[in-house]
């Protein structure tokens, strides 16, 4: 199942009746004026790309459980306006290929697995 709406120029908070939608693949919604926190994703077991870039997403860095371990493998949060530091949780996602959070305000060191080779493939902190 996609839930593809990119440069949409929609509005508002994204509502938290999104984490129900449990057979949930692909989620888009990027290039557009979502605003407030990220819900909680974790209950989106079979999620494999996750595409919430360009945005005006505030807050910590959303929960992603190891519910979505074995899944995914995009996760583009780039340009919004996230903060805090990173949860080591992310190296429980096995399967991750693209990592990129570039321009957000996120801030202490980066969790190790990051910085191996055999992790993404794509990663951008910038």
């Amino acid at each position: 199942t996609i839930l593809g709406i990119e440069d949409a120029l929609l509005h508002g908070v994204l509502p938290s009746a999104i984490s129900t939608m449990s057979q949930l693949e692909y989620l888009w919604l990027d290039n557009n004026f979502f605003e407030g926190v990220i819900p909680d994703l974790s209950n989106l077991g079979s999620l494999v790309e996750l595409d919430l870039s360009n945005n005006r997403f505030i807050g910590s860095f959303p929960r992603l459980s190891l519910v979505l371990s074995s899944t995914l493998a995009q996760v583009l949060l780039g340009g919004n306006m996230l903060e805090g530091e990173l949860p080591s949780s992310i190296c429980d996602l096995v399967d991750l290929k693209v990592f990129r959070i570039a321009g957000n305000s996120l801030i202490g060191s980066h969790p190790s697995c990051l910085g191996k080779p055999v992790f993404p493939y794509d990663v951008d902190f910038t």
